[in-house]
């Protein structure tokens, strides 16, 4: 078959799991070192500018609150085992003043099954080795500017569908902007919004193959299918791509225990795969207004755009914005807007929700605000992150809107503004009108719909 021809390309990337024990007991997490450690973990996982200084004032405690939100735990503001076991699996690293150990194994309980490794039964292996599924690598990383802000459509409907019909597991998230631990000149697929972790609780100290092994085996059967292009658990990789046998040994720094990491390629992630379209359509979407199509201004468009050149000016028109601001957008993103908050209204997310805070930017407004984000941010490595230099702005074409969510449009606040409804709207809905997201802030959409 000619897929047999393809050259196998093995994903590299670490994902850091919870199934350390520490040598020296629990750290001191009241001194200066390891405030300024979590700081710095924050700041790495989350994109924040911290001040390192070993203080956990008020800001360092809302970060945490925001991280502990973003990955199901008890939201307190304070570092405990748990959270502290949760940002080393975001990547953080090691605590001060402590060294891992390898878990050590212990008899099982009764009414568990743990294993030591996950090992597929013979019509499983057989299953999948009759399936082909492409391998889709991440993006280069571009400081977060390759990020989805969310999980993909397709991975948001797998989750629910595990949640629904398997027992045991814990949590299931995977969203995480960040690199590949292993190759930090790429964007780590759970940035891509196309990666799950699927928690299971360990059954001392080691994997729980009762509840594991039946979900991994399952997505296996149904891998092609559904668009899975990567499997991880307890000690085990899967890999759709390769040719003849897929399993083998996982030799990663974490052995995966404790959670089930699996990747869709594009058309999963799209929902264009047999599995999605054969279920019924999710209900997160509100019907367009009759007769609204979007027109495209770019080809091949369908992605941010990449035509930032100012309109002319009998394509400006001027909308109402938050609080009265009169606001100039490209002719055609402006009547695509239009119909978006007018579906988003119908679906209950009420005014000022999705109004817009800025829109066309002309090139000498652009250098203030890119003189101010110089600044603020110190450096044009960092400022990049939050402004574009003058010239390279998407608002610069009239078509890229900054939105109300809800909250405060700012670099502190991003990950507060994901849990908001009207940003899980806009992720559901936005797409259908012409608009497409730039990960790194959840407020700023760009109208560019496929040609």
């Amino acid at each position: 078959m000619a897929h047999d021809l393809q050259l196998q390309i093995e994903p590299l990337e670490f994902d850091y799991a919870m199934d350390q024990e520490w040598e020296t007991g629990s750290p001191n997490r009241s001194s200066r070192d390891y405030i300024k450690w979590v700081q710095q973990s924050l700041n790495q996982i989350m994109g924040l500018h911290l001040a390192v200084d070993g203080i956990s004032g008020t800001q360092t405690r809302s970060a945490v609150r925001s991280f502990q939100q973003q990955h199901g735990l008890a939201v307190d503001g304070i570092v405990g085992s748990q959270t502290e076991r949760a940002l080393i699996t975001a990547g953080a690293g090691n605590p001060p003043g402590v060294v891992p150990s390898p878990s050590v194994p212990s008899q099982p309980s009764p009414g568990a099954t743990p294993s030591a490794g996950w090992v597929l039964p013979p019509d499983v292996r057989a299953a999948g080795e009759r399936q082909f599924v492409r391998y889709d690598r991440p993006p280069p990383w571009d400081n977060g500017k390759n990020c989805t802000g969310s999980l993909t459509l397709g991975a948001a409907e797998l989750r629910d569908y595990i949640r629904a019909t398997f027992r045991g597991t814990s949590s299931i998230g995977g969203y995480n902007c960040r690199q590949n631990t292993a190759n930090l000149a790429e964007t780590s697929v759970h940035g891509t919004g196309r990666a799950l972790d699927i928690m299971i609780p360990l059954v001392n100290r080691r994997a729980n193959s009762a509840v594991g092994d039946p979900i991994a085996n399952w997505l296996v059967q149904n891998a092609e299918a559904i668009g899975i292009q990567y499997i991880i658990w307890n000690h085990t990789r899967w890999s759709g791509s390769r040719s003849g046998r897929k399993d083998g040994d996982y030799g990663g720094p974490s052995p995966h225990i404790d959670h089930i990491h699996v990747e869709l390629n594009r058309d999963g992630a799209a929902r264009s795969t047999p599995w999605f379209s054969s279920r019924t359509q999710p209900v997160v979407t509100t019907p367009s207004p009759s007769g609204f199509r979007p027109l495209p201004v770019e080809t091949p468009g369908g992605g941010r755009i990449q035509d930032k050149r100012a309109p002319a000016a009998a394509d400006l028109v001027t909308v109402t914005g938050v609080g009265g601001k009169h606001i100039q957008l490209h002719r055609l993103a402006a009547d695509a807007w239009r119909a978006m908050v007018s579906a988003a209204r119908v679906a209950g997310i009420s005014e000022p929700l999705l109004l817009p805070t800025s829109g066309y930017r002309s090139p000498e407004y652009q250098q203030q605000l890119w003189d101010e984000a110089l600044a603020r941010y110190g450096s044009p490595e960092a400022a990049r992150k939050w402004v574009a230099p003058p010239g390279s702005s998407a608002h610069q074409s009239g078509r890229a809107m900054d939105l109300y969510l809800g909250g405060k449009n700012d670099s502190g606040n991003v990950n507060s503004l994901r849990t908001l409804a009207a940003y899980e709207w806009l992720v559901a809905n936005a797409q259908r009108f012409g608009f497409y997201p730039y990960g790194a802030e959840p407020w700023h959409w760009e109208y560019n719909p496929p040609a």
